[in-house]
């Protein structure tokens, strides 16, 4: 899975524009560290998500078809749901539409390559074969995307309750 979700996108993170406000705000301690209570929170709440949403998808499949086709749309899902939340990560603070996800274009261009190479390893009979998937229906790609969307909305949560509340 780390071939098809890790790479790319992190470097493409890497080269984001920082935050708008970010002269606003006065350099970390020396001593601090990077993991805020926030950041530990946010990373705590991405977790949970995470594996909900996979126990749950792995169960309605398993329940419904095969162990490899249930493995398999568990790794799509999982692949699915790192590229939604690479876009979650381009601030902890500023929501996806005070970011513009559009402005980071290799971003963009990373999780499209991502998709891909994942169309191509759940599709193309000899890599599929080499990493023990089965092709999926155009309708659990449907699940895996919706399923995996999510994320989108449980960060934002996140951030907007931090911003009225903490």
């Amino acid at each position: 899975m780390n071939l098809t979700t890790d790479g790319l996108p992190a470097l493409a993170l890497g080269i984001d524009p920082p935050d708008p406000d970010i002269m606003d705000h006065p350099p970390r301690g020396k001593d601090s560290s990077v993991f805020t209570s926030w950041i530990v929170a946010l990373i705590l709440v991405i977790s949970l998500h995470i594996f909900l949403i996979l126990f749950v998808v792995f169960n309605v499949y398993l329940h419904k078809t095969t162990l490899a086709y249930a493995q398999t749309m568990v790794f799509l899902t999982m692949i699915l749901l790192e590229m939604f939340n690479a876009f979650n990560c381009r601030s902890h603070r500023f929501s996806i539409k005070e970011r513009k996800p559009w402005q980071n274009v290799w971003l963009i261009g990373a999780v499209s390559v991502c998709v891909v190479m994942s169309i191509i390893v759940i599709h193309v009979s000899l890599l599929a074969g080499f990493f023990h998937t089965q092709s999926l229906a155009l309708n659990d790609w449907f699940w895996a995307v919706l399923a995996s969307s999510a994320i989108l909305l449980v960060v934002e949560a996140a951030k907007w309750f931090r911003q009225r509340y903490a």
